[in-house]
C-alpha cells in the first residue's frame, strides 16, 4: 500500500497534451488524459479515416518540460482496436452523466456505440439466441408417454421401497383430541365441584 501511495504521489509526467496533425479529423479518448506513472503506458484510442503526419505528445516532469513526436505514416490496422476505442468512448459518455448531462441523452449515445460493437454496458447485455430450429413453427405438437427408465444393469424390483414418512399426521390428530378433552374437563369440572359443595351444605343443615 505504501508503494502504491508513493507511486500516485509522484507521477512521471503530468499535464499531458497531444497535438494531432493539422486538418486531421479524428475522435480520441480519453478526452482528458490522466497523469503518467512509472511503468505504465500512455494509451489513447483514436478513430480516424486518414491518420497521417506527426503527432506531438508533451507534458511536465519533475525537472523539465517533456515532449516526444511520433510518426503516424505507415500505421497498421489490428483487430480489437475498434472495440478498445468504443469502450473508451462509452466510459467517457458515462462520465458525462455524472457531470450533469441528461441520462436519456447519455443512454442513447451509449447504445449507438455499444450495439454496433457488441459491448456490455449499463444499458445493454448479451442474450443467448438458439440458431438451430428443433421444430418448425408450422408443425403440430405431439404427445407421447415416456416410460421411466431404470438405470443400466438394474432389474425389476421384487419388493416395495421402505415407507420413510414420519407419523406427523397421526401425532397431530392425537394432539387435537387431547386438547379437546382438556377443554371439556376444564369447562365441566368447576360445575361438578359447585354441585358437590352445595350438597354438602344441605346435608349439614
Amino acid at each position: 500500500m505504501i508503494r502504491l501511495f508513493s507511486k500516485l504521489d509522484q507521477p512521471v509526467v503530468r499535464d499531458i497534451q497531444v497535438d494531432w496533425p493539422a486538418g486531421a479529423k479524428m475522435e480520441s479518448y480519453p478526452q482528458r488524459l490522466p497523469d503518467l506513472y512509472r511503468g505504465e503506458p500512455l494509451l489513447i484510442a483514436v478513430k480516424s479515416s486518414d491518420l497521417q503526419g506527426t503527432v506531438s505528445i508533451s507534458g511536465k516532469t519533475a525537472a523539465r518540460h517533456w515532449e516526444q513526436q511520433i510518426q503516424l505514416n505507415g500505421v497498421q490496422q489490428h483487430a480489437g482496436v475498434a472495440t478498445l476505442w468504443a469502450r473508451e468512448k462509452i466510459t467517457s459518455l458515462l462520465d458525462e452523466k455524472t457531470m450533469g448531462r441528461p441520462e436519456p441523452q447519455v443512454r442513447q449515445a451509449v447504445l449507438d456505440v455499444a450495439l454496433p460493437h457488441q459491448l456490455i454496458t449499463p444499458y445493454t447485455s448479451f442474450i443467448a439466441v438458439e440458431q438451430v430450429i428443433s421444430r418448425p413453427t408450422e408443425e403440430a405438437l405431439r404427445e407421447q408417454a415416456v416410460l421411466n427408465a431404470r438405470p443400466k444393469g438394474q432389474g425389476a424390483q421384487a419388493y416395495a421401497y421402505p415407507q420413510t414418512a414420519t407419523g406427523a399426521q397421526l401425532s397431530l390428530l392425537w394432539g387435537v383430541v387431547l386438547l379437546l378433552v382438556a377443554m371439556i374437563i376444564r369447562i365441566g369440572f368447576p360445575a361438578s365441584i359447585r354441585t358437590s359443595k352445595a350438597s354438602a351444605r344441605e346435608g349439614a343443615a
